[in-house]
């Protein structure tokens, strides 16, 4: 092999290490992120770190309208978090939190089972080119809860999201 093949050979092997380093030693943990504005027009914040134990730690603030009322939901833990990816290789979590409150249309206090499921279709934070559309999705499902006891939905909000950006990390 020529001398200019192994120098060659070396970088490519370096950059690939550094690559797998900056990758594995990332410190961001594994979970959910990011705030907007959903598909039907409700304001979004979620904040999730995975657990071993297949739940999440963090919040998820949600607002949705509902016959003129603002629900404004907020959900304090996920019993269970999923984090992996979609066919087409996005990563994807899914959450689930019976830890939420907010008012119903009289403005009382309700608790309510959340559902929801995020898609990062261009992972990286502001790292979109120019001029391409936002492709981020988020599905939310909420329920009064317990969920398993009124399955009507009172917000059914999925598709791509109007504004804002949801950052998803895998476990490595």
């Amino acid at each position: 092999m020529s001398r200019i093949a192994r120098l060659a050979l070396a970088a490519t092997v370096t950059a690939g290490l550094c690559l797998g380093m900056a990758t594995g030693a990332s410190a961001d943990p594994p979970g959910t992120t990011g705030q907007g504005v959903s598909h039907d027009g409700f304001v979004f914040i979620i904040d999730a770190v995975a657990q071993p134990d297949g739940s999440a730690t963090g919040f998820f603030e949600y607002h949705p309208i509902v016959g003129g009322t603002d629900l404004d939901i907020h959900c304090r833990g996920f019993q269970k978090y999923v984090g992996t990816l979609t066919n087409s290789g996005a990563p994807k979590s899914i959450s689930n939190s019976n830890s939420c409150i907010g008012t119903d249309a009289n403005g009382g206090e309700v608790r309510y089972y959340v559902h929801a499921e995020a898609t990062d279709r261009a992972p990286g934070i502001g790292l979109r080119p120019l001029g391409r559309p936002k492709v981020d999705t988020l599905c939310v499902t909420v329920k009064i809860f317990p969920g398993s006891q009124n399955p009507e939905p009172v917000v059914k909000d999925c598709g791509t999201i109007q504004s804002g950006d949801i950052g998803i990390v895998l476990p490595v």
